[in-house]
């Protein structure tokens, strides 16, 4: 029988709704309904009617979800017609069908219920040829329908392998979108932005496991899915969005969720046998490798049956059945009955191998049952193995290809003294190893032994390139291996070159003198500009705080020779200070008389005179 994938314009006409018609007249709506704006048929595909409409889920004493489950929270329409199209042997085309790829993103292709869906394909599957109906063509078994498509061959063998692995939703949507992506845009991998990806689902489960519902759940999954959209697009750049998008505005981002179904959003089916509901946790965000901590899980049941000691238990996720923590179950201690809560309490150990953050997620499993109910909030855990990151001051921003200091701190939390013979120094990162801030190393400025801490204080050169570029830093032993927490990644915006610019480099001053007294000062600034500062120019060190005083007896300063971009000049001078006593305010700034006041202002020191007694 024929499949015919229709679309309608949602959402203001920057994403589509799609649903199925088929050949005997019958529609599956997929939420949304079969009517609206630019109404137009995508693709076709053979298949069996009866056959999908047993797989959809609407039994005696249960509701039809169109496959998914939950609107909003396990798929949208997009997932529930790619149900409907397995026996066609087909999925929809992101490229032709608006914001498909990004619920694809979401949700998966079939949804984040697969497994339920797929419990019940199965049993409809083998009342197979018996629900195959008159006017049903084409072979719709097995491998006949992988060979049909394949893109659709490709998602079921990451679903084969996935399952046969255990693995969590998360890690297969993120399997799917590498997938879909490289087959629609061949230049671009799914790895390149595997983070934001990730990022993006496990901010999705926050949301659906806080409880939210209704038009509230959907305002939030729709703007966390345009934030999440603007991060994608600036990583893959607009050409792909637009392509993967299916919109002709690459600036377009939109929602996941269609505002007419908002209310759907969130809404359960009635509560199976066995759920549960996250409270509460308590677990460290920082960890050293090897050191074992006293973490606890509480878990609420909510479903209709008693969870028995030794059946019902914690299991590890992230990835499912993990021992990442030195264990992958957590048993009760009693029984817990419908409406109570348990705590789990254990000890984990921080994991030697994995880089940080590592991810502390945990959900209920009826063993040789399945998993169930909601999973714990994540908690992305710091683990440091060698070295501990303390602090950093580093600019926010900077002249494009002017040198400035910065500082790192680090402690060495390892067994080991760090030594300049063994060659530990700190690297770039961020991408590993570059050289965009002029070095991707920072030798040791001393032997810094078990427990102590070493600052780390140098140059760089901002890139030469107008815009943000990432500043981050990391231990190493030459040659061996990386060690330890990374430094926080820093957007450091490198800005255009200005023809007058300074920056403050230091100063002595005392923060005390006679009123009327005399004494000598020093201030230091940088050129960062393109023009050189000259005294027939009329650069001059001139007073402020307020503008042009002359409580130090000058208000201006000259400059004692020629400074050239890049370089600094010290203005040594004598103030000579009013006979006010009192606190009173010494800060200065570069002008060039008769053009401008630029660059940083000196920091102000407050300078008490008094008089003596």
């Amino acid at each position: 029988m024929n499949f015919d994938v229709w679309a309608f314009d949602v959402l203001w006409g920057t994403a589509d709704h799609s649903f199925i018609r088929t050949g005997n007249g019958k529609v599956f709506e997929c939420w949304g309904g079969v009517a609206g704006p630019n109404l137009r048929k995508v693709a076709s595909g053979a298949g069996s009617y009866n056959w999908a409409n047993c797989y959809r889920g609407s039994f005696p004493g249960l509701p039809d979800t169109a496959c998914i489950g939950v609107y909003g929270v396990n798929g949208v329409c997009h997932q529930s017609a790619n149900c409907f199209l397995f026996s066609a042997g087909m999925i929809l085309d992101p490229t032709t069908v608006k914001g498909c790829w990004a619920s694809y993103g979401a949700y998966g292709v079939y949804g984040t219920n697969f497994l339920a869906w797929s419990a019940i394909y199965s049993a409809c599957s083998l009342a197979h040829p018996f629900l195959v109906g008159p006017g049903d063509t084409g072979d719709v078994t097995g491998e006949a329908l992988a060979e049909k498509n394949p893109v659709f061959k490709g998602v079921r063998q990451i679903h084969a392998s996935h399952a046969a692995a255990k693995s969590d939703s998360n890690t297969t949507i993120v399997a799917e979108f590498d997938f879909i992506t490289r087959h629609y845009a061949p230049s671009l991998e799914g790895a390149f932005f595997a983070d934001i990806h990730l990022e993006f689902l496990l901010a999705k489960d926050v949301l659906v496991e806080q409880g939210f519902q209704g038009n509230e759940l959907a305002d939030r999954l729709n703007d966390l899915a345009r934030l999440t959209q603007e991060r994608l697009r600036t990583r893959i750049g607009a050409e792909h969005y637009k392509t993967l998008m299916g919109v002709d505005d690459a600036s377009i981002t939109l929602g996941l969720v269609e505002p007419n179904l908002a209310g759907a959003a969130g809404v359960p089916t009635p509560a199976p046998a066995d759920d549960a509901e996250f409270v509460s946790q308590s677990v460290p965000t920082f960890m050293l490798a090897g050191n074992t901590y006293a973490v606890s899980v509480t878990m609420r049941n909510t479903g209709a049956t008693t969870w028995r000691v030794g059946r019902y238990r914690l299991g590890s996720q992230a990835p499912q059945d993990n021992t990442i923590w030195g264990l992958g179950r957590v048993d009760l201690t009693a029984d817990v009955s419908p409406g109570s809560e348990v705590t789990f309490v254990f000890n984990v150990v921080a994991p030697m191998s994995l880089d940080e953050p590592v991810i502390f997620r945990w959900k209920m499993v009826r063993e040789n049952v399945g998993w169930f109910g909601q999973r714990n909030v994540h908690v992305a855990v710091t683990v440091a193995k060698d070295a501990q990151f303390l602090s950093q001051s580093v600019p926010e921003s900077m002249v494009a290809g002017t040198s400035q200091a910065v500082s790192i701190s680090m402690r060495n939390i390892s067994a080991v003294t760090w030594t300049r013979a063994a060659q530990y120094k700190l690297g770039s990162q961020n991408p590993e190893n570059n050289t965009s801030w002029g070095t991707s190393r920072v030798e040791l400025p001393h032997d810094v032994a078990p427990g102590s801490d070493v600052i780390f204080t140098f140059p760089v050169q901002a890139p030469v390139t107008v815009g943000h570029h990432n500043f981050q830093w990391r231990m190493l032993r030459e040659g061996v291996a990386w060690v330890g927490q990374k430094t926080p990644s820093v957007e450091v915006r490198a800005m255009p070159p200005l023809t007058r610019a300074a920056t403050f480099v230091s100063q002595s001053v005392p923060g005390s003198m006679p009123a009327g007294g005399t004494t000598a000062v020093s201030v230091t600034m940088r050129n960062v500009g393109t023009a050189t500062w000259t005294q027939e120019g009329g650069y001059k060190l001139g007073s402020q705080n307020p503008r042009d005083n002359v409580r130090w007896g000058a208000r201006r300063v000259a400059l004692p020779h020629a400074v050239p971009p890049n370089a600094q000049v010290t203005f040594d001078f004598t103030i000579h200070a009013h006979d006010i006593e009192g606190r009173h305010a010494f800060q200065w700034q570069m002008v060039q008389e008769g053009v401008e006041w630029f660059g940083q202002l000196t920091p102000s020191v407050d300078v008490q005179l008094s008089r003596p007694g």
